[in-house]
């Protein structure tokens, strides 16, 4: 008989599912997939040895445990085959489940679900956190602080965020490309915008999309595969990073058509709703006439916007530098270092460095060697 009473399933972050299990159950006991597999397993070896034994006939089905709560978590899916996906109504009647909770479920488990349960389920996205209008003045203003010698390039990635805050009923994400030399503010600007948010930015590398394994994280492979997708549902932000996105293969691009246009990110398992987030890709073209050439017309034309970040000048590596010193002193006890001395010593390397990476290797190297100094003299 069935005992199923209800289903929920949450899309969403391990730490939102934790809460929403929490919410749900409260301090009740469950089991999660891997425990119930285990006692499976040992009750089906039970029945073997007694149906073995022609000695003993007796009928052990009724021991069979049961228990109220099952809990399966996103993690292990990996653990565990297909069949088990496609025949979770049986587990769940073998067990007498009352109350299912469920994180991000592949396809193949949620359209099984619902063919069996459909009017018992109930599911739950997690809500990421917007940008007001008053968010975004002082947004600004820390970008302005923490990137240095990008005003322009700033005022227009704030300004592109906007759009999200003047129109409420947009669905579609802010898709922008950042380009310029390296080290010059574009990852460090996406990390500022997520927290400011107060959430963990969603960061990849598309460097390392060249080779065929990549191919299938990107468009999908077997459930228990890691995916972009499966990824990308568990994410803990609606800020999405995609660096160095003109070293990914070209055959990865169009991976991300429906995504940029649509916000909606879809492979084998995984169907991902992505609207009305911030989607921010980084390169080191140096022009938009490279950017087109290079990407070409079908993955150029769907970004909102392209903003430029210009290499640094010798009035913005200064400002850099002397922001660098003044964090390495703030570590330092007892410090008897004056602040203006240093600074001079790195006059000659203003118009020299080329980025905010070489200048804090620079100066880290620089109190490195002092300090060393001070404790083997």
């Amino acid at each position: 008989m069935e005992k199923i009473k209800t289903i929920k399933i949450y899309i969403g972050s391990k730490g939102g599912f934790t809460e929403f299990v929490k919410k749900h159950l409260g301090e009740s006991p469950y089991k999660d997939l891997t425990g119930l597999l285990y006692i499976h397993d040992a009750y089906s070896r039970t029945i073997t040895v007694k149906q073995d034994n022609s000695d003993d006939k007796t009928d052990i089905s009724h021991q069979i445990p049961t228990f109220n709560n099952l809990v399966i978590n996103a993690d292990e899916y990996s653990g565990v085959n297909e069949l088990l996906l496609f025949n979770i109504e049986r587990y769940i009647e073998l067990f007498q489940i009352e109350t299912l909770i469920v994180h991000n479920p592949p396809k193949l488990l949620e359209s099984n679900l619902r063919r069996a349960y459909k009017e018992k389920i109930e599911t739950e996205t997690q809500k990421y956190k917007e940008f007001s209008s008053r968010d975004l003045t002082k947004l600004l203003s820390r970008l302005k602080d923490a990137v240095l010698g990008q005003e322009t390039a700033i005022q227009k990635l704030v300004t592109s965020i906007y759009t999200l805050t003047r129109d409420k009923e947009a669905t579609k994400p802010i898709v922008l490309l950042l380009y310029g030399p390296s080290g010059v503010g574009k990852t460090e600007s996406a990390k500022i915008i997520a927290d400011s948010l107060g959430e963990n930015l969603f960061r990849k590398q598309l460097s390392m999309f060249q080779n065929s394994e990549f191919i299938t994280y990107l468009f999908g492979g077997k459930h228990y595969e890691k995916s972009l997708a499966r990824d990308l549902v568990e994410r803990e932000s609606n800020v999405i990073l995609l660096d160095e996105f003109d070293k990914a293969n070209l055959v990865a691009h169009s991976a991300f058509y429906q995504l940029f246009d649509e916000g909606v990110f879809e492979d084998k398992n995984y169907n991902v709703n992505l609207t009305r987030s911030i989607i921010l890709c980084t390169s080191n073209f140096t022009s938009t006439e490279t950017i087109r050439k290079e990407l070409g017309e079908p993955i150029f034309s769907r970004f909102d916007g392209h903003i430029e970040y210009k290499p640094l000048d010798s009035a913005s590596m200064k400002l850099i530098i002397e922001k660098i010193i003044d964090e390495e002193l703030l570590k330092i006890k007892d410090n008897d270092y004056e602040k203006t001395e240093i600074l001079s010593m790195f006059e000659p390397y203003l118009t020299k460095l080329s980025n905010a990476r070489l200048a804090k290797n620079l100066v880290r190297e620089y109190f490195s060697t002092e300090l060393f100094k001070k404790i083997t003299s």
